[in-house]
């Protein structure tokens, strides 16, 4: 019987997300984020795009200051990075979230047929008005990338 309380309680404990069921640890309560690639199917030495959908709750923002990055590892199939394109929102210090923000990339030459990972982590700074803080935020991602 013993036994029996210990497998059950290792089996609730082990099953128990603070998050809740369905949520990623990565999500941010207060902003959604959608980052996708605008050519998932490429050839090597190609240029491409990520772009970045932001949709903060009511009464949220992005900011513009301090800048938020992209950093991304897959040196494996990435040559280069251009600068990130940040649309400004209406005050300066705040990004204009009904536009994407866009990263754009250029693969590497050298990249053999196949599927691969596009792993990175995008790093922002939120606001909320209405309770007047502010917080950083990292979100990780993985794109899928296929060279033809």
């Amino acid at each position: 019987m013993k036994a029996l309380f210990i497998i059950i309680t290792a089996v609730f404990l082990t099953s128990y997300n603070q998050n809740g069921p369905g949520k990623s640890s990565t999500e941010n309560e207060h902003v959604s984020v959608k980052i996708t690639l605008k050519n998932q199917i490429i050839a090597s030495g190609d240029s491409g795009e990520i772009a970045i959908e932001f949709n903060p709750k009511e009464g949220y923002f992005i900011n513009s200051v301090p800048i938020l990055s992209i950093k991304l590892d897959s040196n494996d199939i990435i040559a280069s990075t251009g600068k990130i394109k940040i649309p400004a929102g209406k005050k300066p210090e705040y990004v204009d979230t009904s536009q994407p923000v866009k990263l754009p990339i250029i693969y590497r030459k050298d990249i053999k047929k196949g599927k691969y990972p596009l792993i990175g982590t995008l790093t922002y700074f939120y606001c909320s008005q209405q309770d007047g803080w502010c917080a950083k935020y990292k979100q990780t991602f993985t794109l899928k990338v296929t060279v033809k």
